[in-house]
């Protein structure tokens, strides 16, 4: 909570009068992330969407979502290693899974939707994480092309 406070400028007394724990401030952290994704998905409503743009501004293109995607995979380890938050990983999941599955739905059959955001998700998810560990190889531009390759690749199947 310490580096918190410092990190934002205020004291430690005016932290914990907003959050009572650790676990509150992680939660709002979380919530936030969610916010913030769900704000950028709203690429999605675009007619014609565009696949790449919508599923790259869930990738560590920037310094902004850089800590993004940190605070995910933060996350996800509590969610695997803590029974608090247990679930609570499934809810971004949920969210953006069936607006991509609404917007390809208008042009596929909604089963073929369904994989398709699934490899979507595996693929975002992939290449997030190896920017964050490789981030000298995984330029923006390398985490761009391998996002269209997967994604022209995935809608060409249907």
């Amino acid at each position: 909570m310490r580096a918190v406070a410092q990190e934002a400028g205020c004291t430690i007394g005016l932290i914990n009068h907003w959050f009572s724990s650790r676990n509150d401030l992680v939660k709002a952290t979380f919530d936030r992330a969610i916010e913030m994704e769900l704000e950028r998905g709203a690429v999605l409503t675009r007619d014609p969407p565009d696949y790449v743009e919508a599923a790259s501004e869930f990738l560590p293109l920037d310094d902004e979502r850089r800590d993004e995607v940190k605070i995910w995979v933060a996350f996800w380890a509590m969610v695997v290693c803590d029974e608090a938050y247990e679930g609570r990983g499934a809810d971004r999941y949920v969210a953006v899974r069936e607006t991509m599955v609404e917007m390809l739905g208008q042009k596929r059959p909604i089963p073929a939707c369904h994989d398709i955001v699934d490899r979507c998700f595996a693929l975002v998810d992939g290449i997030a994480i190896n920017a964050l560990m490789d981030p000298a190889r995984w330029t923006p531009a390398r985490q761009l092309s391998v996002l269209r390759e997967g994604l022209e690749d995935a809608l060409a199947r249907y």
